[in-house]
């Protein structure tokens, strides 16, 4: 069994470096990768709360965006 099939089976979990270089590769977040949902991110969180990490978020999305172009 190859080692992509073993992950995809659940037969062996890819280390910490791996993974983050899977979704460096694919351009996804390692939560995306590990199928956490982002509302389960920002359960417990006031609107206010709420609104401060979508801010972080997209100045992230920005500066990720700014760095790439360089």
């Amino acid at each position: 069994m190859s080692t992509i099939s073993s992950y995809e089976v659940a037969a062996r979990q890819p280390s910490y470096d791996v993974l983050i270089k899977i979704a460096t590769l694919f351009k996804v977040t390692t939560d995306n990768l590990l199928g956490i949902e982002r509302e389960d991110l920002l359960k417990g969180l006031n609107s206010r709360q709420e609104n401060m990490v979508k801010d972080m978020v997209d100045y992230m999305r920005i500066y990720n965006r700014y760095k790439d172009s360089e």
